[in-house]
């Protein structure tokens, strides 16, 4: 998968993760974090975040580590629709 395309997966990913706060409030964000923080991501997140909210690419973080913060979310998401 090419780094716009997990960029893009990401973001479509957070989108529904944060969806799910109209009826667990901060709960859905906080497994997201847990996520992040189970892969020792938490602070390629906060880049991630920053760099998603502002529109550009964080080219301080690799290809690698843009998809471990996939699977990341992608497990937050999966929780989330279990709950």
């Amino acid at each position: 998968m090419k780094r716009k395309d997990i960029l893009a997966k990401i973001e479509e990913t957070y989108n529904k993760i944060y969806a799910f706060t109209d009826s667990l409030g901060d709960d859905a964000l906080e497994i997201l974090d847990e996520h992040t923080s189970r892969y020792n991501l938490s602070n390629e997140d906060s880049t991630l975040m920053e760099a998603l909210c502002d529109d550009y690419d964080p080219i301080s973080l690799s290809k690698d580590t843009l998809s471990c913060l996939l699977d990341a979310y992608n497990e937050a998401l999966a929780d989330l629709r279990c709950e």
